[in-house]
């Protein structure tokens, strides 16, 4: 399945951004802007990375050092930043054109990252999101206790202020961003793996017998204040998006730090338990009852139905390549994504302008066109996909007077021939089942379920009632199992 091997450069940009802050704590800042220039090469998203380490840099700044020597250290990391991006331009707009470069890293970003397609779906991927990462992203308000709240040698306490304002930076571009979809959440790995690394520290900080602590800032009213908020948030954000009960359980670690901090009775244990199973024991039990259902067996019978029923002639589509041998005939097919699928909807120029060719995305295609190529190619039968599902009514119309239900998510080649006198075109030579009606082919009366031998071209058709003439396949090898006979849209990608 050639969507599967389609390879995302997401999570190796933000390689080069933990790389980058790590070498940003050794104040090696020359090598961290040249690591976090590669990452923005890689994929311009790391923009807020760029944003969330000069955040911090400056934070630090202001609240611990306020001298010249720090200064040139953040301008002298963002000059290799610069310097490694107006390399990489250079070298590539030498061998090919500037013009192209320059389109290719900034203008095609700008352009995707201002589509508002997405937007309506934004509270369904903040689901998914937080459905299966509770703890990671529901956690990190709490974080911000370790500010307030500091063991007596709190020597990590700059470099805690470093992630949180890190951390912080990356949500604050992620909450509004309306493309926000659950993969993308790879973007947060660096930040979190730096500010649960600090959070943890300090927790073992303040929880070693030989270290005390105290609050900064505010008593222990503010603190019962804080965690009355962040718990109050939790409720809100729990029964919004109607996650789980269990998710409740986030409340205990908060409730468990402000019993220790207050009244010194030593329940790490029970947060540790409570990290563990919200951190990691539910969620790996979520994909344990999910992992059967995602076997892929459907999946790979309705791939091997698909490259028989090619090798006998003929094209398919599927909205995304399924066969990495065969090319569909109608180009919006071949990745039909939210862009392309809500310009057959509602063309736009802004739309347009976002479908790009670097993304392998087709022309722009109005529905008119694809009905009209439809006509024109030698489809004989279409993959049932989810993305196929959410094409414009007035193309499922046609698919469905053109194709009927074969087996498993595969339709074939079964036009409805209107009643009366009239020439109808067969696309393909073969055997076809007669379905509807009793009508007369060629000057032959043929009964309904009749099976009869067609040659691909014109025909004469004469018929009291609407009927189908449903292509029947040779040679099929394979053996149709019962079990997928029925259509299941969403097993065939996931």
């Amino acid at each position: 399945m050639t969507y599967s091997t389609n390879i995302r450069i997401d999570l190796l940009a933000y390689w080069f951004c933990l790389i980058s802050v790590l070498l940003l704590f050794e104040k090696r800042v020359i090598l961290a802007g040249i690591f976090l220039g590669l990452g923005f090469l890689t994929s311009q998203k790391v923009i807020w990375y760029i944003f969330a380490s000069n955040g911090a840099l400056i934070g630090c700044w202001i609240f611990f050092s306020r001298e010249w020597r720090t200064a040139r250290e953040i301008i002298l990391f963002n000059v290799f930043i610069v310097l490694t991006i107006a390399f990489y331009i250079l070298i590539w707009g030498t061998l090919s054109s500037f013009d192209t470069v320059l389109r290719s890293v900034f203008y095609e970003a700008f352009l995707l990252y201002n589509v508002d397609v997405y937007a309506k779906y934004t509270l369904l991927y903040w689901w998914a999101i937080l459905i299966h990462n509770p703890f990671l992203v529901l956690l990190w308000p709490l974080t911000f206790i370790t500010l307030v709240v500091r063991p007596k040698e709190d020597t990590l306490f700059e470099k805690r202020v470093f992630t949180i304002i890190y951390a912080g930076a990356i949500m604050f571009c992620l909450l509004p961003y309306s493309q926000i979809f659950p993969y993308y959440m790879v973007v947060t790995v660096p930040a979190f793996f730096l500010l649960y690394a600090g959070f943890f520290s300090w927790l073992y900080q303040i929880f070693s017998e030989d270290n005390s602590i105290h609050m900064k800032w505010i008593d222990r009213y503010g603190l019962c204040g804080l965690i009355f908020m962040y718990i109050a948030a939790l409720l809100f954000i729990i029964f919004y998006f109607s996650l789980p009960p269990i998710y409740l359980m986030l409340a205990f670690i908060p409730i468990l730090l402000g019993i220790f901090i207050i009244k010194r009775i030593n329940v790490l244990t029970f947060i540790l338990l409570t990290v563990l199973w919200m951190g990691l024991i539910y969620p790996l039990s979520l994909s344990l009852v999910k992992l059967p259902g995602k076997n892929a067996r459907y999946q790979k019978f309705t791939l091997q139905l698909t490259d028989l029923l090619l090798k006998e002639g003929g094209d398919y589509i599927a909205g995304v390549d399924l066969i990495y041998n065969k090319e569909q005939p109608i180009p919006v097919m071949r990745n039909l994504g939210l862009l392309p699928l809500e310009y057959l909807k509602h063309p736009s120029e802004k739309l347009a302008k976002a479908m790009l060719p670097s993304l392998s995305m087709a022309p722009p295609m109005t529905t008119l066109d694809v009905i009209q190529l439809l006509k024109k190619s030698d489809v004989k039968f279409f993959v049932n996909t989810y993305r196929l599902e959410l094409l414009p009514q007035t193309i499922k119309t046609y698919l469905s007077l053109e194709y009927k239900h074969y087996w498993g998510s595969i339709y074939l080649y079964a036009p409805t021939i209107e009643q009366g006198k009239q020439t109808i075109n067969i696309k393909f030579s073969g055997q076809y089942k007669v379905e509807g009606a009793n009508p007369n082919i060629d000057g032959k009366l043929f009964f309904n379920d009749s099976v009869i031998l067609l040659t691909k071209g014109n025909h004469f058709s004469e018929s009291k009632q609407p009927y189908n003439l449903t292509f029947i396949p040779q040679n099929i090898l394979l053996k149709l199992d019962p079990k997928y006979k029925s259509d299941d849209v969403y097993k065939v990608i996931f």
